[in-house]
């Protein structure tokens, strides 16, 4: 993530609209923008781990391992 990500990382919609009901998963970021220690401290904004973030890959959520390989579109589903 680049120096232009703000270190509180997100911004309130309208007030504070959804803060207590938004969630935010950050995973692997890497970069001057990554430093979560200044980020906003609502409930839902929080880091994951590796074993979390694998139940958000594209093989689970769509579950393209059915029709991406079928037309020839290379997928690993996997988080590294």
């Amino acid at each position: 993530m680049g120096d232009f990500i703000d270190p509180e990382g997100f911004i309130s919609f309208k007030e504070n609209f959804a803060q207590d009901t938004c969630i935010c998963y950050e995973y692997g970021n890497h970069g001057p923008g990554s430093n979560r220690g200044k980020r906003v401290k609502w409930s839902g904004a929080k880091g994951m781990s590796k074993a979390q973030a694998q139940a958000y890959t594209v093989s689970k959520l769509l579950k393209s391992d059915q029709f991406l390989d079928d037309v020839g579109i290379p997928q690993a589903g996997l988080i590294y």
